[in-house]
């Protein structure tokens, strides 16, 4: 059982174009940096940064400088971008980039993929979002082909290159590992048949459990093997010394996070979406017809808040029913103190880690 941090760096010092403080922002990125580092002490598998753009609550557009940051701070630990949001990029310089990561993280790169789900990053980049899938599923296999050829030619609808060869290229072989971000059955089905691996979040767990199940059952359909080691799941955590203490320091900071995901005036009915955001209705199938209260999502599995035997207890559970192999835990979100994000990592750490290492993965 692998068990990892997951971070997109949230700032929670205001939305509007003059809220924003370069100070701050360059002090957050070294205390995250800092952050990270620790954790390879405290004995966490691995880092994933995610991508976001434009003043969206998080500092992370380029979650690569931060990986290549890290790469410099740690020995052991696996550090991953959970996802490069492949339709705003040319695949590449991503395809360069990743390479360039592997051989400065000694091998310890690992590659997540997705098409993005905040629709107003694609309004901002003047991108429709009907394109989005098409682009990403592209902008892989022109990766892919990058990665594994001496010499390449790509000829799509988006993007064409060569012959050429990329240089470098990666240290892992065939090449690192792909990790695809899902929300919809298009996406796990198109995932488990390329035999890449699979990250759920932001989703009771009964819907991260059929998610997974489609994966496994489509990846068996075409001949390929799946392990627990290829399936994730995410899960905001907060840890503290009681099931009360942890809920009272985490609410808010929750709430604000939340937020992130829900912008006001989002129509919150699945059958009100429109069929390019049907990701959302896997989310908000769970609690329509009722106002989302913190109470609801921890309810629902999706925020994970509690004493050390507590937060053990419901992620074992998860992971037993997922039958996922490895955890990436949101332990550092929407503006939680930094002495409680320490104290929680360190708690997690000592108390509640152990506990899941134990855990026979897929059971």
């Amino acid at each position: 059982m692998r068990v990892s941090l997951f971070d997109l760096v949230n700032w929670d010092g205001g939305s509007e174009p003059t809220d924003y403080d370069a100070v701050r922002c360059a002090a957050l990125y070294n205390a995250r940096l800092d952050e990270w580092q620790r954790a390879e002490r405290l004995g966490f598998d691995g880092v994933y940064l995610a991508e976001h753009h434009f003043g969206s609550g998080c500092l992370t557009p380029s979650p690569n400088l931060l990986v290549a940051a890290l790469a410099q701070r740690t020995t052991r630990m696996r550090i991953g971008v959970m996802v490069n949001v492949l339709p705003f990029h040319d695949p590449v310089r991503i395809a360069e980039e990743a390479a360039m990561l592997d051989l400065i993280t000694g091998g310890r790169f690992d590659f997540g993929v997705g098409r993005g789900v905040v629709q107003g990053e694609f309004v901002r980049q003047r991108m429709s979002y009907e394109e989005a899938r098409p682009r990403m599923e592209e902008a892989v296999e022109l990766i892919i082909q990058a990665w594994t050829a001496e010499q390449f030619e790509f000829h799509g609808k988006y993007r064409s290159v060569g012959p050429a060869t990329l240089w470098p290229r990666p240290l892992q072989k065939p090449h690192p590992p792909v990790w695809c971000a899902a929300f919809s059955d298009d996406t796990v089905v198109w995932a488990a048949r390329r035999g890449f691996s699979l990250g759920c979040t932001l989703m009771p767990v009964q819907g991260m459990k059929s998610r997974l199940d489609l994966y496994r059952q489509t990846a068996a359909e075409v001949g390929i093997k799946i392990t627990p080691a290829n399936m994730l799941i995410t899960r905001q955590v907060c840890v503290a010394e009681s099931d009360a203490e942890a809920r009272a320091i985490s609410e808010r900071p929750f709430n604000d996070l939340f937020r992130f995901f829900i912008p006001p005036g989002e129509k919150r009915e699945p059958s009100k979406l429109p069929e390019d955001q049907k990701y959302y209705s896997s989310f908000y199938r769970a609690f329509v017809g009722r106002t989302l209260a913190f109470g609801d999502l921890i309810d629902a599995g999706i925020f994970v808040v509690g004493s050390p035997t507590t937060v053990a207890r419901m992620l074992a559970e998860q992971l037993r029913a997922t039958g996922a192999g490895h955890l990436l835990a949101w332990m550092n979100f929407g503006g939680l103190d930094p002495a409680m994000v320490l104290r929680s990592e360190e708690l997690f750490a000592r108390e509640v880690l152990p506990q899941l290492r134990e855990l026979k993965a897929g059971v």
